[in-house]
C-alpha cells in the first residue's frame, strides 16, 4: 500500500504522511487474519486511492451496508462478497450510518470529501466510540453538537473549533446525523 509501519509489543503504528498510496487486495479472515471490523473502514480508505482495490469479506458476507452510503463519489461494486473499489473524487452528500463500523467508515470518507456531508443515525457511531467529538477534534476535525428543537427547524449548537475539517454533531428524538465539511 505504501505506507511505513512500526510495530512494538502492545502497538502498531502506520504512517501515510506525504506518501502515494497504492491499490491492494484485502481479504477478511479469523484471527490472526485481517479483521472483519476493520473492512469498512479500509474500503473508505481505498475508494480514494487511484487504482482498483479489491476487499473480500470471508468471515461476515453481510457487512458491505457502507458501500451504498459511500456515494460520496466512490466507484464501488460489490459481487458476492467481493468489493471492487475505484477512486473517485470524494464529494459531499446526505448519507447514513447503517451500523458501527459502517459509521466509521462514513465518518472517514467524509473528512476526505470536498463540502459538507450529513450522517444521519449516529446512534450507531456513538454507542460504540466513547469521546468520539473529542477524539476527532484530536485529529484536527472541528466539531459542534446541535440538538434539534422538537417541532422545528430551529438548532442549538455548542461553539465549533477553528481547524482544517468541520464536523457538526446533530440530535433530534427521531433523527440522529452528523455533518462534516472539508474545508481544504
Amino acid at each position: 500500500m505504501g505506507c511505513d509501519v512500526s510495530v512494538g509489543d502492545s502497538w502498531v503504528e502506520v504512517n501515510a504522511y506525504q506518501k502515494k498510496l497504492k491499490p491492494i487486495s484485502v481479504t477478511t479472515l479469523p484471527h490472526p487474519g485481517f479483521p472483519t471490523d476493520l473492512q469498512a473502514p479500509m474500503m473508505a480508505l481505498l475508494a480514494t486511492i487511484d487504482g482498483v482495490s479489491v476487499i473480500q469479506d470471508t468471515v461476515y458476507n453481510d457487512r458491505f451496508t457502507h458501500i451504498a452510503e459511500l456515494c460520496l463519489g466512490a466507484d464501488i461494486q460489490l459481487t458476492g462478497n467481493t468489493a471492487h473499489a475505484w477512486w473517485q473524487s470524494l464529494s459531499s452528500a446526505p448519507i447514513m450510518a447503517s451500523d458501527l463500523r459502517a459509521g466509521a467508515a462514513l465518518v472517514l470518507a467524509s473528512l476526505l470529501a470536498e463540502g459538507e456531508t450529513s450522517i444521519s443515525r449516529i446512534y450507531h457511531i456513538d454507542r460504540g466510540y466513547e469521546n468520539f467529538e473529542e477524539k476527532m477534534r484530536s485529529i484536527g476535525a472541528q466539531i459542534r453538537t446541535l440538538k434539534k428543537r422538537v417541532n422545528s427547524s430551529e438548532f442549538n449548537a455548542r461553539p465549533i473549533l477553528n481547524s482544517v475539517n468541520k464536523v457538526v454533531l446533530e440530535y433530534s428524538p427521531s433523527h440522529y446525523f452528523r455533518t462534516f465539511k472539508n474545508n481544504t
